[in-house]
């Protein structure tokens, strides 16, 4: 571990009075583990999101109220209040959107559930769902996520929920820290997933301050390893009281009952049982029905009454980072990715987010960072013999009902972005014109990551690379039967950049910012990635438009360290040992292919039926294509709904840019055919670079057209490993809800390999420390630290000398991930973009020399 990350554990401080008294109150919370998809639990249902929902609008909810009112009936002081979730709340009871296909309440179902939720029979957390909050990527958005349940609580005139449930998925980034906490959050409950690894934090649902120490805010956190609760290895939801949440002296405990998989509220009998148990666990306390918050504000007082000491003395004190083991599942449907995130960049651009559309809006949105991506995959297909992609394409030709389930399922779940944008749609009828520019402008901005580079000679724009005299591009280098291995001839130069191609990849060999062309210091047309891609706020510390003697900036790369390189990698199925071996939280002795861990987590019969083997392809570049400058219409802005396109003076701009600027074009293939054929890479890709005349950013488009659909699993990355010389490789930082984290602040167990980033992306001080690169990313959002891998890796650091890696796209993952890509027509070719800067570094003027 790096010697710069520290895990503080303050000793406990117990009153001598309180060491021996007994328990004197448990907390009891009852609940059931919520997927909004994955699976049904009725008989011969595919879980759909749309299945699910309806289940627990007609059934689960109902049933539920009626227990509530049995357990009343019966006199005594046992009651049952079920925890559920304020995402389902709000679409239960505020406008149900019967667009969705589900089931929505009558005017008498709402009635009863309302009575139920003011008698306290029906509550809910601050969270809307089990979110994986890191790929949730937006502060507002976060902020947003817990004003849902404050919407609820205020509907009710109760007080706001102030702590957070998290099933399944193993963490989240401290990132969240300071936006929970400014939204009124005081504590976090996790209970990880059976199967995988628990972060290092205090086991066994032992309360700790989970701190920020950059804002000085803190979270009380406790996670529950192996399950939502109780003990998977003995199949018993309740706590134990081992596993019941306690701090030593206080005279209180909360134990959890959580049911399984959108399994419903428990019986009465289940109730009763269960308040015997725990009578028996804690003989002389008093057992209730209880709430998150109730015990969170019991905890609090006790903490305050010990007024010699700080709560940083009385519970242990971690400032870590943990992140999300399970974020890697998120690339496997990188238009759905694409899609959010623009959604949250048109967001980000209004101010009129408390209007009633923009809520509905925000809402629906809400559902795409939920962790459920699909049905469960061990059902649909739920299939472990049809690998190859012949026989995977006989099966979707053939409708075989697995496979077409599974597709159906993942339509679906993309379908939020649509049916979030619909919300604002509904407004459109009364002329909103705001509204209606943002549609737009999300509709085009999607048909734009569709699209291939625009006029290359030849149909489909790039498979005949014969030139045209005619044609905006034409092709300034084409490869030779023996490439010279330098790249003369692949130079190229901007007032900004200058830059340099590999003439094996295409990747680029060079890298030096310029500055820019001083006669454009005050344009006022000058592009800003910081202003027109992302929300506003903080001062611009790009450098200025002032160009520097070639030799005096510094180079990047260099033809062993390249940047922007494209990589597809394979794996064979001796490659998911990194999970049997490190991530497993209880490693079977022998591997089965009948446990749901490891048809959930691995793909069983993959290598020995579908020839899966592991390789790292990097494709041949096989021409150069030199544009004609365009007015920038190769980027699509798509970020404040009154952006448009500059139409005025375009000819001008055209010989403005084309003494300024450059925008060329690689073209690339893989030689070996099998790659596209038995595996699933693209047919062509594009590497597409524009240094506009009015701008001092880089902007670069990947663009993979004709991908093949594969069960097998793969990954494509979009390479960054800068020239050693050049940086300080240990500055590499993330950011991440805005807010930077390095990869070496991570603690064991926590994710180490994979992180999702907004869209200011990773960045690298220089050697010098006075100049910072910065790869912003519009559409993916994972970047693998080290060397690239998809796996889940907890135990070891990331060596940050070999770069930082975005995946572009991956299906390592089973469970309830998207398993090929593409699953529909229309997605075989996309884009994802990316934007390169340079920043002085603490106020600098310049790039410093080397």
């Amino acid at each position: 571990m790096c010697s710069s990350i520290t895990l503080i554990v303050s000793l406990l401080v117990i009153p001598l009075v309180a060491l021996g008294e007994p328990i004197q109150r448990v907390h009891l919370i009852f609940s059931n583990h919520l997927d909004i998809g994955f699976h049904s639990d009725l008989p011969d249902t595919p879980g759909t999101d749309s299945n699910v929902l309806s289940h627990y609008f007609k059934d689960y909810f109902p049933a539920a109220v009626a227990v509530a009112e049995e357990m009343r009936q019966r006199g005594g002081t046992e009651r049952y209040r079920y925890l559920t979730h304020s995402f389902l709340v709000s679409l239960y009871l505020n406008d149900c959107p019967e667009k969705l296909g589900i089931y929505c309440p009558s005017t008498d179902e709402i009635a009863v559930f309302k009575n139920a939720i003011l008698q306290g029979d029906i509550v809910w957390h601050a969270y809307p769902d089990n979110l994986q909050t890191e790929f949730l990527g937006d502060p507002g958005l976060l902020q947003y996520a817990v004003q849902l349940a404050h919407d609820l609580d205020r509907q009710f005139n109760l007080p706001p929920k102030r702590v957070i449930s998290q099933r399944d998925v193993p963490g989240l980034t401290r990132a969240a820290i300071p936006i929970l906490a400014q939204a009124g959050v005081a504590a976090l409950s996790v209970g990880v997933n059976g199967g995988s690894a628990p972060p290092d934090v205090p086991k066994h649902n032992k309360p700790f301050l989970w701190k920020d120490e950059a804002t000085g805010t803190s979270l009380i956190a406790f996670w529950h390893p192996g399950g939502y609760s109780g003990s998977s290895a003995e199949n018993d939801p309740l706590d134990g009281p081992e596993d019941c949440v306690s701090v030593p002296g206080f005279n209180e405990v909360l134990c959890a009952v959580w049911r399984s998989d959108n399994a419903g509220p428990h019986s009465v009998d289940e109730i009763v049982d269960i308040y015997r148990r725990a009578e028996k666990n804690f003989p002389q306390a008093e057992v209730i029905a209880s709430t998150y918050d109730d015990f969170i504000l019991a905890l609090e007082n006790f903490l305050s009454t010990n007024t010699s000491t700080t709560v940083d003395s009385l519970l242990p004190v971690v400032n870590q980072e943990i992140g999300d083991t399970w974020i890697y599942g998120i690339a496997s449907d990188p238009a759905r990715v694409a899609e959010y995130r623009a959604l949250l960049r048109l967001r980000r651009a209004s101010d009129r987010w408390d209007e009633a559309a923009y809520l509905k809006f925000s809402r629906l949105l809400l559902k795409v960072p939920e962790h459920t991506w699909g049905v469960d995959t061990k059902e649909y297909p739920g299939d472990y013999s049809r690998w190859t992609n012949k026989e995977l394409k006989n099966a979707l030709e053939s409708n075989v009902s697995g496979f077409r389930v599974a597709v159906e399922s993942w339509q679906r779940q993309r379908a939020y972005t649509q049916w979030a944008v619909e919300e604002l749609q509904e407004s459109t009828k009364d002329n909103d014109i705001l509204h209606k520019s943002i549609i737009t402008e999300f509709h085009k901005e999607m048909e734009h990551l569709k699209s291939l580079p625009k006029n290359l000679p030849g149909s489909g724009g790039g498979h005949d690379i014969s030139s045209s005299s005619s044609s905006p591009c034409r092709p300034s280098w084409e490869a030779q039967e023996e490439a010279s291995g330098t790249n003369q001839g692949l130079v190229y130069e901007s007032d900004a950049w200058r830059i340099g191609l590999d003439p094996s990849t295409g990747a680029i060999s060079e890298l030096v910012f310029l500055g820019g062309d001083k006669n454009n210091s005050n344009n006022n047309n000058s592009r800003n990635y910081r202003n027109s891609h992302t929300s506003g706020g903080g001062g611009d510390n790009r450098l200025p438009f002032n160009r520097y003697d070639h030799h005096s900036s510094i180079n990047w790369a260099s033809p062993d360290s390249l940047l922007a390189q494209i990589m597809y990698s394979t794996y064979s199925e001796d490659d998911y040992y990194a999970i049997w071996s490190h991530y497993s939280y209880t490693p079977p002795p022998v591997l089965v292919t009948d446990g749901w861990f490891y048809k959930d987590f691995g793909k069983p019969n993959s290598t020995v039926l579908g020839g899966a083997k592991s390789q790292d392809a990097y494709p041949t570049l096989q021409t150069v294509w030199q544009c004609d400058p365009s007015p920038m219409d190769h980027i699509t802005t798509t970020t404040t709904a009154t952006t448009t396109a500059t139409t005025a003076s375009s000819e001008k701009r055209r010989q403005e840019m084309g003494e300024n600027s450059f925008h060329i074009v690689a073209q690339s293939y893989f030689k070996d055919e099998s790659l596209v054929n038995k595996a699933g890479g693209p047919a062509q890709l594009f590497l597409e670079i524009t240094s506009p005349a009015d701008s001092t950013d880089l902007f670069i488009d990947v663009i993979m057209e004709n991908k093949t659909a594969t069960r097998l699993p793969e990954a494509t990355w979009f390479k960054w490993q800068p020239a050693v010389h050049a940086v300080d490789t240990s500055s590499w930082t993330m950011s991440k809800l805005k807010q930077n984290i390095s990869p070496l602040e991570v603690m064991r167990n926590g994710s180490m390999s994979m992180h999702a980033v907004d869209d200011e992306g990773i960045s690298v001080r220089s050697a010098c420390g006075k100049a910072m690169l910065k790869v912003s990313s519009l559409d993916a959002a994972l970047v693998s630290p080290g060397k690239p891998t998809p796996f889940p890796m907890v135990e070891e650091l990331p060596d940050l000398t070999a770069g930082m890696h975005f995946n572009l796209h991956n299906n390592i993952w089973g469970t309830n991930y998207v398993m090929w890509w593409p699953y529909q027509k229309g997605d075989e070719t996309i884009r994802f973009r990316f934007v390169v800067q340079v920043e002085a570094v603490g106020g600098e003027a310049r790039v410093a020399e080397e």
